[in-house]
């Protein structure tokens, strides 16, 4: 028969075990979240598009969570015509805020951008942002 001693001790052992684990889980998802998400842009691009009914495009997505994303070559097209185009845009997520749970963004540049006012109907195109995205104040 096992003595308590010897099973609190074993107890505590995988408890630390478990702990270490979902902590190295997190930080490899913070630095490289490449490593847990396969293909971040098509994720993003899938995301994205099926919210704003047109079709999104991402040329590749660089970065990590605690130094923010870099996003290179970004297009939306809504039927033939392209509404937006930007050759870089820096996004920086809050991490206090994803730790909570809730998308928030700390900081967005745009680099060389270009938008078609002309042809985007925005009075009839809808967000659908999830319930816990925060904007900027």
């Amino acid at each position: 028969m096992i003595d308590s001693q010897t099973l609190k001790k074993w107890v505590f052992i995988l408890f630390i075990l478990i702990g270490s684990l979902i902590f190295t889980l997190s930080i490899i998802f913070l630095i490289r979240p490449g490593y847990l998400i396969d293909d971040m842009s098509t994720f993003v691009e899938e995301l994205l598009s099926s919210s704003l009914g047109g079709k999104l495009n991402i040329g590749s997505i660089d970065g990590n969570f605690i130094m923010g994303f870099r996003l290179n070559e970004v297009e939306y097209h809504k039927d033939t015509r392209i509404i937006f185009s930007a050759q870089e845009i820096y996004i920086d997520p809050d991490i206090s805020h994803i730790i909570l749970g809730t998308l928030a963004l700390s900081e967005v540049n745009i680099k060389n951008s270009y938008y078609n006012h002309d042809n985007a109907i925005i009075k009839t195109q809808t967000f659908k942002a999830k319930k816990n995205c925060l904007l900027p104040d």
